[in-house]
């Protein structure tokens, strides 16, 4: 898509990776530390690469490894810029240097000029312009199609391996984006957070249909409610076995939370931090800071810039399988936990605020110290936690003696309060009680309310 052309998908010319497209330069004259190569001057658009620069006196040659860096052969060093040709050495002295330039707007990825009619390789623009609407960013599908996300349709793109024709069409309306890298791709498929309507988000993935060939778009997470979050600024990516999304609050400006969702588990974590792009190095993860113009590395360590990791986990609301009345008078927890760490239990009621019930701790008598576990790749995904080296846990097995109201609905809430790792693998009630089919106590205060709901408590219906 152009600056000026929302809704135009530009082609570029296929870059052929050589001659005449590159043009080769021997022999130009170096004189200083720094300094900046010729070819600049002919043309703003053009770039360098390929590097060979000698030193005479002495003999040392800095050579290019294609990553901004020169190596000289006497141990010197020295940087490239492959934009505008400025170049340091750590050495001086007269020299020369060889080098290949190139304008990619002749030829090259960013020439988009082509015949009429087209001639195969050029380049083109194709129209999506359905909608208004326009196109927000452009993700290969697991067909090999491209696909035009846009805030409310998707365009399919399929080209032919002649490059003599194409097929260009709306995939599906009614889907879109708001946010241009609020789609990422997936060994699975494109996987993007569908924004057209903006009451119901939906996390979605454009996947192959197992009952067929064709490409199709699947809800992931349905049980999670992806409209407690705006996403305006939305940034998709993978870590590991997670799809990662960073998003916010609707009372924050920024994106101040990041959601962990693992599609094998069908489970969603929130976590209390935010990014505005994401990036990956072997098995560490970084995001860019909502706040400063810095870069953090997530999920690494068990603190947060030395601070305790706000974490929590609530769970669903049980009914213990009936409507009736119940009681228990026991809970029990298994899992893994960090020496240093401890989780305290709060529980509630039918509604009613969250009571403290009890804490687990890493150092408590339940814990077996003589079976320790290292954290890592065999335990929470497919590389160590943070791209650090594993942490040592230790199973637990824990009974928390408790007195309950007679409840309908009961729901559990899990606070780490310690630096560390803790898990629970399980939690199981015991002796639990069965009453009668009533109303839990605390909805039972007014009785007998009039027809027009404002008197309670009457001697008799009314």
């Amino acid at each position: 898509m152009g600056k000026e052309d929302k809704t135009g998908l530009y082609l570029s010319k296929i870059d052929t990776q050589k001659s005449p497209i590159y043009t080769a330069v021997t022999g130009e004259a170096t004189t200083s530390l720094t300094g900046t190569l010729a070819f600049k001057g002919a043309g703003a658009t053009r770039n360098c690469f390929g590097i060979v620069l000698t030193i005479t006196a002495g003999g040392q040659v800095f050579t290019d490894g294609y990553n901004g860096i020169l190596t000289g052969s006497l141990g010197g060093t020295g940087t490239i810029n492959y934009i505008t040709g400025a170049y340091t050495l750590s050495a001086s002295g007269v020299g020369t240097v060889n080098y290949q330039w190139e304008d990619s707007n002749i030829g090259g990825i960013t020439d988009f000029t082509f015949s009429s009619p087209r001639i195969a390789g050029e380049g083109d623009i194709i129209r999506q312009d359905e909608g208004g609407d326009a196109i927000l960013t452009v993700k290969v599908g697991i067909d090999s199609a491209y696909y035009s996300m846009k805030s409310q349709s998707v365009y399919r793109l399929e080209l032919t391996a002649s490059d003599t024709s194409a097929t260009n069409a709306v995939f599906r309306r009614e889907i879109g984006i708001q946010y241009f890298r609020g789609a990422t791709n997936t060994q699975q498929g494109i996987v993007f957070i569908n924004t057209a309507n903006q009451e119901r988000p939906e996390l979605t993935i454009l996947q192959q249909n197992p009952l067929g060939g064709n490409v199709e778009p699947f809800i992931l997470f349905p049980h999670f409610k992806f409209s407690n979050f705006y996403y305006d600024k939305a940034v998709l990516s993978t870590y590991g076995q997670f799809i990662i999304m960073s998003c916010r609050t609707f009372d924050s400006t920024v994106n101040n939370r990041t959601l962990l969702m693992d599609k094998a588990k069908n489970t969603v974590d929130i976590t209390t931090y935010g990014a505005t792009t994401f990036a990956r190095d072997a098995s560490n993860l970084y995001a860019g800071s909502p706040y400063t113009d810095s870069v953090y590395q997530f999920f690494t360590g068990d603190d947060d810039d030395n601070n305790i990791v706000e974490n929590y986990w609530t769970g669903r609301d049980e009914l213990f399988g009936s409507q009736i009345l119940k009681k228990y008078r026991k809970i029990r927890f298994m899992g893994l936990i960090n020496a240093n760490q401890r989780y305290q239990v709060f529980v509630s009621y039918d509604s009613d605020n969250f009571s403290l019930v009890g804490t687990v701790r890493g150092d408590g008598d339940y814990v077996d110290y003589d079976s320790p576990m290292t954290i890592g790749s065999n335990m929470i995904g497919e590389v160590v936690i943070g791209g650090e080296a594993g942490q040592t846990a230790y199973p637990y097995f824990v009974q928390l003696k408790i007195k309950t109201p007679k409840f309908r609905i009961r729901t559990i809430k899990i606070v780490a309060q310690g630096y560390g790792y803790a898990s629970v693998n399980m939690h199981t009630d015991v002796d639990i009680l069965a009453f009668e089919n009533r109303m839990p106590v605390r909805y039972r205060q007014k009785q007998n309310v009039s027809l027009d709901g404002t008197q309670t408590d009457l001697p008799n219906p009314v």
